[in-house]
């Protein structure tokens, strides 16, 4: 019987890459999302998913460049006033600290 906990290592790298992806995708509307009212959703979506990525032991473009877009997307939150900031924070924080 096999074990419902462990994910396989293809499994695995199929859904990292389905997360980077994401990210990327989450990027490219944040992009085309000018207003301060539209921001909230996709910015926290692509700060999130590049989160995900990278606890998952991967990355969407590099950790550095990774890391400027998570600052930027949160900078960007930040102004428009997004209602779970401590937790974009959070993520932030954790990808500022991968690696130590």
């Amino acid at each position: 019987m096999a074990d419902p906990t462990r994910v396989s290592p293809s499994r695995s790298r199929c859904s990292t890459a389905r997360s980077a992806a994401a990210a990327r995708r989450c990027e490219r509307s944040n992009d085309t999302s000018p207003s301060a009212r539209t921001i909230a959703t996709p910015t926290t979506s692509a700060v999130q998913w590049i989160y995900t990525v990278h606890s998952e032991g991967a990355v969407v473009h590099g950790r550095a460049e990774d890391l400027k877009l998570a600052r930027a997307y949160a900078d960007r939150y930040e102004k428009a006033g997004g209602p779970q900031l401590p937790l974009v924070k959070q993520w932030v924080d954790y990808l500022e600290n991968q690696g130590r």
